[in-house]
């Protein structure tokens, strides 16, 4: 698998196909001794942001304490919750049943 051709920018749908993001990331489990292992997508926050690059990071961190907020760490999907990958990834689960419904 190709992962900045297979998932990076795609459009994520929930099981009802309603768009609930894209995919900004990829969260990979190295453990010594085994192979590496897709554990969930990342979409937004932190993720999207060291995708832009570094001077990004420090710059939308410096904003958020300016207006005093707090970072957004983006949501996370479970490797196990995808039905589908293609143009877009599809999630065997409603929208409602991940935190992307609450996602700032």
């Amino acid at each position: 698998m190709d992962l900045v051709r297979d998932l990076l920018d795609h459009r994520v749908l929930d099981s009802e196909g309603e768009i609930v993001g894209r995919v900004d990331g990829v969260v990979i489990d190295l453990s010594p001794g085994r192979a590496p292992e897709i554990t969930h997508i990342a979409m937004g926050g932190q993720a999207m942001h060291a995708r832009i690059g570094p001077r990004f990071v420090r710059m939308a961190r410096r904003i958020r304490q300016w207006l005093g907020r707090t970072a957004s760490t983006g949501v996370q999907i479970r490797w196990n919750e995808i039905d589908h990958l293609g143009r877009d990834v599809r999630l065997l689960v409603r929208a409602e049943e991940t935190n992307t419904a609450y996602w700032s």
